[in-house]
């Protein structure tokens, strides 16, 4: 599973710092081109529509993930892995016991520069002693299959 407002950050151009998830009406609007002025949040049924676009948003974001030539800092595949790790988190802290809803505080970004610069480092450190060491470092083709897709 892979939230599409990670995959959205990790997509982001203008936004070096990471520090703020887009609200899904955004994300919509943007990249869908349907406005949400209104809400979509029907009352008498009881859930917010914007989840019947989630497919439609997964769709488009996984398409460039997977052909990455828009990323300037990194390869498709580590911004893979850093999104498959930052959604684990956000369902920990979701399916806790102490989740009383997402506030502003859900709304950061679980990266930061620091954290990018690091997992860059660390990425770039695996993938050159992976090719120092024929592609057994990490564990072969098996493992870096893993993030050619989501």
């Amino acid at each position: 599973m892979h939230e599409v407002q990670i995959m959205e950050l990790a997509l982001r151009k203008n936004d070096p710092n990471y520090s703020w998830l887009a609200g899904l009406d955004k994300c919509i609007k943007k990249e869908l081109g349907l406005d949400n002025d209104n809400g979509m949040l029907n009352r008498n049924v009881g859930f917010d529509r914007n989840i019947l676009h989630l497919p439609a948003l997964w769709k488009r974001y996984h398409h460039q993930l997977e052909h990455g030539g828009w990323m300037a800092g990194g390869s498709g595949s580590f911004w893979i892995s850093m999104i498959r790790v930052a959604t684990s988190k956000r369902l920990e802290v979701a399916c806790g016991k102490k989740h009383d809803g997402y506030d502003v505080d859900s709304a950061r970004s679980a990266w930061d520069e620091d954290l990018i610069e690091e997992q860059t480092d660390s990425w770039n450190e695996n993938v050159s002693m992976d090719c120092a060491h024929s592609g057994e470092y990490c564990g072969g083709a098996e493992y870096w299959d893993c993030f050619r897709v989501l």
